[in-house]
């Protein structure tokens, strides 16, 4: 079976009082559309961090700061042109350097600065919406959230 490897992060800030993150609505052909993190397969000599990095700038301009300490994989089976793929994404957490979004019309539909529930909402895949909590309880327990 194929193997592939994405990195993205889970960035978060606080507008006045209240924690958003950001996500994204991506276009895929083979899979309609759907609502996750910023994140993208490694190019050759790239660490996870700097793949996760540039995928977040190149999908919404935003520039992040990793968050040392917090790193997440899910895994899961993509089917893609009648092919099983065993994927690995690689989530990081951080906090933007910016938070103007301009998305890559090429690539997204949308992106959005979501509060907690609204991101439970729309993100489409329950291992995204376990990822995001997890990615919470990192913040509560190290007092990020300020």
């Amino acid at each position: 079976m194929k193997k592939e490897k994405s990195c993205g992060i889970i960035v978060f800030q606080k507008f006045d009082t209240e924690l958003k993150f950001l996500i994204i609505r991506h276009r895929i052909k083979e899979e309609g559309e759907y609502w996750n993190f910023p994140k993208g397969h490694i190019e050759p000599g790239e660490t996870e961090e700097e793949t996760a990095k540039r995928e977040v700038l190149e999908e919404t301009r935003i520039q992040t700061e990793i968050i040392p300490g917090f790193r997440h994989e899910d895994h899961y089976i993509n089917t893609r042109h009648g092919e099983d793929i065993n994927k690995t994404a690689v989530f990081f957490l951080g906090r933007p350097l910016n938070t103007d979004i301009k998305i890559c019309p090429q690539e997204l539909l949308d992106a959005k600065w979501a509060t907690l529930d609204e991101a439970h909402q729309l993100l489409t895949y329950g291992t995204s919406k376990k990822t995001l909590d997890q990615a919470l309880g990192y913040i509560n327990n190290n007092d990020l959230d300020n």
